[in-house]
């Protein structure tokens, strides 16, 4: 396995009085493609420049491979930066920006050639070595920076919102790009977005960030099916959130009495008393909407009012007025299928698996 292991240990960061980070405790392993994610200003990209060494920490340290660097200037560390701008030299070709650090370590120009080709073959930008940067788009720049960043072989890539400047198409291909750089090159990339469908398709593992503290690591998968809070539940992916007092516990299956459903059941993974106040949340793909009331629903059946409709091309989002609430509903679009057609102010019928529904927080008990 290539790259090297980040370990940060009591992390503080302050700017005058304000704190940016607060007691960050972070191992990333070896070879990952490790995202961090969170909304702007949550402190992400202040926790990679002190990764990078570009700002000194207020307290803890930060060890690569067991190495401590916390001291040690951005130059004296095995790491790279791709920032969000690119910071290409505008007046120096594709194959000069990307060369520009191996003459200045003098290496020979025969090693330098092969380097720079390889780079820029790894990256598909081959047919634009002599290109100036403004004669390419900004994917292709974009590319240019990351060949400019791997070409030193660092043991950590440091991508600091490299795709939020591109359009939606553009940034969902280089996405694809980026990942399969990684699988190439095999050294340990982190990644900071606020984006979470990016975070989500690429990860080896995610750390979701707010107001300088994290909140949560894991895969996607335990990130957005087993979120610890309401933020983080919020903020990966749509999803629906009540608030209620626990009736009843048996294992795992609460009985929860929500202020806008009444009493629903809830799969409890988080240890609960009984007269507790929780929040839960139910993914908007889990329900399930029906022009008729299903008769077989091992769930909860409630009718409503469809209230607003976003298509989205291969779903719609259904907006439901349910008693106390509005739910959101993802519905699939089927080919061939007229039944997953709904209408505008139409009556219709939700339900969810008993499962589906899960205690993502307890707010006192």
């Amino acid at each position: 396995m290539k790259g090297c292991s980040v370990t940060i240990k009591g992390v503080n960061k302050s700017f005058g009085s304000t704190p940016i980070l607060k007691n960050i405790d972070l191992e990333i392993k070896k070879g990952e493609f490790f995202s961090m994610l969170g909304p702007s200003g949550c402190g992400k990209t202040t926790l990679l420049r002190c990764i990078a060494g570009f700002e000194p920490l207020s307290q803890g340290a930060i060890f690569l491979n067991d190495r401590d660097v916390t001291t040690l200037p951005p130059n004296e560390r095995p790491v790279n930066t791709v920032f969000q701008n690119y910071a290409l030299f505008p007046h120096l070709s594709v194959f000069d920006n990307v060369a520009f650090s191996l003459r200045i370590k003098k290496i020979k120009t025969s090693l330098i050639e092969d380097k720079v080709r390889h780079y820029l073959e790894l990256v598909k930008l081959s047919d634009h070595l002599y290109k100036m940067p403004n004669q390419l788009s900004g994917g292709q720049r974009q590319r240019v920076a990351i060949a400019r960043a791997l070409i030193n072989e660092p043991e950590v890539l440091l991508l600091d919102e490299p795709l939020s400047a591109l359009d939606a198409k553009l940034r969902h291909q280089l996405l694809v790009d980026l990942d399969a750089l990684h699988d190439e090159v095999g050294i340990t990339f982190i990644y900071v977005t606020h984006d979470q469908q990016e975070a989500l398709g690429v990860s080896d593992r995610i750390a979701v960030m707010n107001q300088g503290e994290i909140l949560q690591v894991g895969t996607a998968f335990e990130i957005y099916d087993k979120p610890v809070n309401a933020f983080v539940a919020e903020f990966i992916g749509e999803t629906n959130l009540f608030n209620g007092l626990v009736e009843s516990v048996s294992g795992t299956n609460l009985m929860v009495n929500t202020k806008q459903l009444g009493i629903i059941p809830v799969n409890g993974a988080i240890p609960v008393r009984t007269s507790s106040q929780v929040t839960v949340s139910l993914r908007p793909e889990k329900v399930k909407l029906f022009h008729q009331r299903p008769v077989d629903s091992k769930g909860p059946v409630y009718e409503g009012i469809v209230e607003e409709i976003v298509y989205a091309g291969y779903q719609s989002r259904i907006y439901v007025q349910v008693e106390g609430a509005i739910i959101k509903v993802q519905q699939p679009h089927i080919v061939g299928a007229g039944s997953d057609h709904f209408s505008w102010k139409e009556p219709v019928y939700i339900t969810w698996d008993p499962t589906s529904c899960c205690l993502v927080e307890v707010i006192s008990t």
